[in-house]
Order: structure tokens, then C-alpha cells, then sequence
């Protein structure tokens, strides 16, 4: 069985898609999904220059959410989602 491989938008071919990313993404970005009153919109921090950073500052941001939503009595925007995503060069 052949191994599974992944190309690029560049041509180029890596063994997977770790590889890729690590390649040719530029950095990582903690991407938020919050609902506000009317609407849902997002809010993007970083880029990071590795994923364990990324992955850090969602950790702080649901922390920090959490702690502003214990101290109000109303809550100006639900966080729903956080996610850790590669931060390619046309971003």
C-alpha cells in the first residue's frame, strides 16, 4: 500500500499533512467563535510561532472569558468555540 502523501498549492509533495503545515504555514492563530446578542462573529489573536503557544493563549482566553462572566451580572458575548489553526501567508 502506497503511503499517503500530501501536495501542496506550491507543487510540492510532503509525507503528511503535519509536514506541510510545519513547512509552509506561517506560525499558528487561537481563532474564537462568540455569540453576541444578535450575531456570531470571530475574533483571531496572534499568529504564534509554534502550536503549543497557540494553544496556550485559547487556554488563557476561555480562562479569562470565564473569570469576566463570574464577575458580571450579564454576560456581553458567549464564547462557543476556541481552536488552534495554521496561519497560512494569504491570512
Amino acid at each position: 500500500m502506497k503511503p499517503l502523501t500530501v501536495r501542496s498549492e506550491s507543487g510540492r509533495i510532503y509525507p503528511s499533512w503535519d509536514a506541510l503545515v510545519e513547512a509552509e504555514a506561517n506560525g499558528y492563530v487561537t481563532v474564537a467563535l462568540l455569540k453576541g446578542k444578535e450575531r456570531i462573529f470571530v475574533q483571531v489573536f496572534g499568529p504564534f510561532p509554534s502550536k503549543r503557544e497557540a494553544t496556550n493563549a485559547g487556554v488563557r482566553l476561555r480562562t479569562k472569558h470565564k473569570r469576566q462572566v463570574e464577575s458580571l451580572d450579564h454576560n456581553p458575548a458567549e464564547l462557543l468555540a476556541v481552536s488552534v489553526r495554521p496561519c497560512w501567508m494569504e491570512v
